[in-house]
């Protein structure tokens, strides 16, 4: 249906009487027709005569960019079923989200003896009631592997219990110890509250210039400032840690030496994310 106060005759063609879908219009007097009849018309007219106003005229018809507009305007129900009336013009943007047609795509499950198949909301339960684990597992080790090149010439620096200073919502220090020293995925601390400025410190002995640092995690999208002290109380920011995956490094743009490093949270998108390790490099 069209709005009222649009003229449904002015968009019907003037030759089969429907509603025009590709609408053509005569070029001296502004007449709709649907393309396939006016395709029909010019077949049929010997001469270049106009059919309705009956002037020569070396062309009869051309596209017509306010009919096609017009009707971009039409409200039409969804063809996916879901119930919702939309424009015409938004129909692609509704069926990328049609909750219809998202509820009938069958998604079935790759992992090894799984033969699970269901539409989207119970194949995401089935994922993380089953193999969350194992995605984790599979997702990190591939991010690993990628990284094992680029922190060769690096040299790791190792932490203990007591070197740490930790202000988030959750810490579990022997876990995060462990996965600092292997790669293995142990839940070790999060920012369920979403605070900024939360931040998880790490205090040396020996003052470091630090190069590169990794950080990894359940897949998030928060930010932290990489930042460095020696007194706690002056901190100066040396980068700016943006997360785009499980697994994110950053080189630091650094030359001095601190004895203190900390990951301080600036924006928190998602404040479930788990973190399992924190690295460093000199």
């Amino acid at each position: 249906m069209l709005e009222k106060s649009i003229d449904i005759a002015f968009l019907k063609c003037r030759k089969c009487g429907n509603l025009c879908q590709e609408p053509f219009q005569t070029k001296c007097c502004i007449v709709l027709y649907c393309q396939k009849c006016s395709e029909e018309v010019e077949k049929e007219r010997k001469e270049k005569i106009c059919p309705e106003c009956k002037v020569f005229i070396d062309q009869l018809f051309e596209p017509s960019r306010l009919g096609k507009k017009i009707l971009e305007w039409e409200q039409i129900p969804c063809p996916e079923g879901c119930g919702e009336i939309i424009r015409k013009f938004n129909l692609n943007l509704h069926l990328g989200s049609c909750k219809s047609k998202i509820k009938m795509k069958e998604y079935s499950c790759k992992m090894k003896d799984c033969n699970f198949k269901s539409q989207k909301p119970e194949f995401i339960a089935h994922i993380q009631e089953k193999h969350l684990d194992m995605v984790f597992e599979l997702v990190c080790s591939s991010q690993i592997s990628e990284r094992k090149k680029y922190f060769k010439s690096s040299q790791k620096i190792e932490i203990n219990e007591n070197n740490l200073d930790v202000h988030c919502d959750y810490f579990d220090a022997i876990a995060f110890i462990a996965n600092s020293r292997s790669e293995e995925n142990v839940p070790s601390f999060n920012f369920s509250s979403g605070n900024i400025n939360l931040f998880v410190c790490f205090l040396f002995d020996t003052p470091y210039a630090m190069t590169k640092t990794k950080l990894t995690s359940s897949g998030g999208r928060n930010e932290f400032e990489i930042q460095a002290s020696n007194d706690l109380e002056q901190w100066n920011v040396i980068g700016t840690m943006v997360e785009e995956s499980t697994c994110n490094v950053l080189e630091l743009d650094n030359i001095e030496k601190y004895s203190y490093w900390r990951y301080l949270l600036k924006k928190c998108l998602t404040p479930n994310t788990l973190y399992f390790g924190i690295h460093w490099y000199e």
